[in-house]
């Protein structure tokens, strides 16, 4: 069982009733699944709360997988957004803070829904690597997937 008490987070967490695991593709257990949802829906809970709330609420989680055992382990973590305004530089396309906003907390989430042991919640910390190939931009043609 995962000990939250080094990151101060309730237990148990609350539901994330928009987390509907069902509709979640990838190799992790439903459980892992949900546990994800939880941990991120709680650090993006209020814009009083947390930085970015009120963009990380409207996240879609599209699938989640994990590779490896222990140490050697890697995620991946693909959800949806439909890019508004509020996200954009002054080109009109998605901010590069802002999609490293979106990218950092899904992939810490992952790999910490995965594991059991309280020390890895001090310190875990995914490497960001971003190739955009074609700018994200306000078009209103629904969602990007990252």
């Amino acid at each position: 069982m995962v000990d939250y008490t080094a990151l101060k987070v309730p237990h148990p967490l609350p539901q994330a009733a928009a987390v509907d695991v069902s509709q979640i593709k990838g190799n992790v257990t439903d459980e892992q699944k949900q546990l994800a949802g939880n941990l991120f829906s709680y650090f993006v809970s209020t814009r009083e709360k947390s930085y970015g709330a009120d963009i990380g609420q409207r996240l879609k989680i599209v699938e989640m997988n994990i590779w490896g055992k222990g140490e050697a382990a890697y995620g991946e973590t693909i959800f949806e957004i439909d890019i508004q305004k509020d996200m954009c530089n002054v080109f009109g396309t998605l901010h590069g803070a802002c999609a490293a906003y979106m990218v950092d907390p899904y992939v810490s989430f992952v790999m910490l829904s995965s594991m059991s042991c309280t020390h890895l919640f001090s310190g875990v910390r995914p490497r960001l690597s971003f190739c955009l190939v074609l700018p994200l931009a306000l078009t209103g043609l629904g969602s990007h997937s990252l």
